[in-house]
């Protein structure tokens, strides 16, 4: 997304799958799609938001932390968090003129480096009779599964005070004094604590984070990177020190595909 021509844009999101309303009332530069429901009131399957002139960046970024106040919105209306993705963005443009953009392909392959897995090598985990580290598998799992990047500071950091837990009364590790403020920016409104308010507004130029803001959440997972990758490696017992090797797994599930050219 290197192009740095300013233009208008149209992104288009789709919800997983289209939820029941009475009715919606739309806002400007908001174009809702609907469908009318057999039972009465309307389907709703997705929205187009209208991003004014920017670069292609810029209109991702805009687009992304619209949409996602949307989603905020309707989680909380209807209380479980409905789910959706941006398809594609196009410049908005007549008819018959060529349209640049970006639209999301699917793949349905997972490529990793492969393995000869020795379960043997975790039977104390598989018979639940190493807890701590049963735990600590069940959190860092939970994390890798979610899409939630706060849920993933939640999970990761469990982990780290479950690792390196201390006696009450005593000094904090120096890995959970040095990252804490990671846990704390997404618990509370507001960093207040010193040493939270430094490094949020070091990172994020601010002493809270904006979790709809889409630069703020990319900020958030660099920050917690340290805390993810520190446990990369203990991710079975082997031995006293319970460390292998974990390849990475590149999943390529779904991706924006490269420019393309439409004159729809």
């Amino acid at each position: 997304m290197a192009d740095e021509k300013t233009s208008e844009w149209n992104a288009t999101f789709q919800l997983l799958a289209p939820i029941h309303e009475n009715s919606i009332k739309g806002v400007e530069s908001i174009e809702f799609d609907i469908e009318e429901s057999p039972d009465g009131g309307i389907k709703l399957k997705g929205f187009v938001i209208r991003v004014p002139s920017l670069v292609i960046d810029d209109a991702f970024l805009y687009a992304q932390a619209k949409a996602n106040r949307i989603f905020d919105y309707l989680r909380v209306l209807h209380g479980y968090p409905i789910q959706g993705f941006l398809a594609s963005i196009v410049e908005n443009k007549p008819t018959g003129e060529i349209k640049q953009g970006y639209t999301r392909v699917s793949i349905d392959t997972i490529i990793h480096k492969s393995f000869d897995v020795d379960f043997s090598s975790i039977k104390d985990v598989l018979e639940n009779n190493d807890i701590k580290l049963s735990r600590q598998l069940a959190h860092y799992s939970m994390g890798l599964e979610s899409k939630d990047v706060v849920t993933k500071v939640s999970q990761f950091f469990q982990v780290a005070e479950d690792e390196y837990s201390v006696k009450r009364g005593k000094p904090a590790h120096p890995f959970i004094k040095k990252y804490r403020w990671v846990r704390n920016i997404v618990s509370h409104p507001t960093g207040d604590f010193e040493e939270t308010k430094t490094n949020a507004e070091k990172i994020f130029g601010k002493n809270y984070i904006d979790l709809s803001d889409p630069s703020d959440m990319d900020k958030l997972e660099k920050a917690l990177e340290p805390i993810e990758t520190a446990f990369i490696f203990r991710a079975f017992a082997v031995a006293a020190s319970r460390v292998i090797f974990r390849g990475e797994p590149m999943y390529l599930l779904t991706t924006l595909s490269p420019t393309f050219q439409d004159t729809k």
